[in-house]
């Protein structure tokens, strides 16, 4: 055999263990929540962080522009007054695809959710003129300052799943609430 025959083969042999090891890939729940709804489709997320007597408001728009089987193209617009005034990010696009590899260490069951999970529960809350049933996730991190403690709530029924976030870091004396203030279909009436 050539050295190019022996290459070629072992590229090959190399290919087929690689495909027998890789993840199972599973279905977004990102993009899923998206294939729900028609093109048009927009949620507006407002940020407040407050820490020091200072708070900073950012909100977020993002819009279902396209749909196919494999993909979801999103664009979201920032608006921010972190700067001292306000400031609008020009459009950026954002694909999230439908299909992704469970990665080792993960269930399915893991998925959509936040980690380092604690506690979690059920609750029905009202943002943006609906009431929105909830999943709510107490979790913990660790920041440059001290750890974090956040509360999400989450709805498949929501485009992005995120209804709100409360995350707090006691030692910095910082909060940050995320919520949900405007979801519009399109040709919906009851928006």
């Amino acid at each position: 055999m050539s050295r190019f025959q022996i290459s070629m083969s072992f590229l090959v042999i190399s290919l087929g263990a690689f495909n027998t090891a890789r993840a199972e890939e599973v279905e977004h729940p990102i993009y899923r929540s998206w294939a729900r709804h028609p093109i048009g489709t927009t949620i507006i997320l407002k940020s407040v962080t407050t820490s020091g007597g200072n708070t900073i408001e950012t909100t977020n728009k993002t819009t279902l522009v396209k749909l196919t089987d494999s993909t979801a193209v999103l664009e979201t617009t920032m608006t921010s007054d972190g700067t001292g005034k306000v400031v609008e990010s020009p459009p950026q696009t954002y694909i999230q695809r439908r299909m992704f590899p469970l990665f080792a260490g993960m269930t399915k069951d893991d998925i959509g959710k936040p980690p380092k999970t604690s506690k979690h529960g059920e609750e029905t809350i009202k943002l943006a003129g609906r009431e929105i049933k909830t999943q709510w996730f107490d979790s913990t991190g660790q920041t440059e300052v001290g750890k974090s403690l956040t509360r999400t709530w989450m709805s498949d029924d929501v485009p992005g799943k995120l209804v709100k976030a409360v995350t707090h870091v006691p030692t910095a004396k910082n909060t940050t609430t995320v919520e949900l203030i405007e979801f519009k279909i399109p040709n919906n009436k009851s928006d």
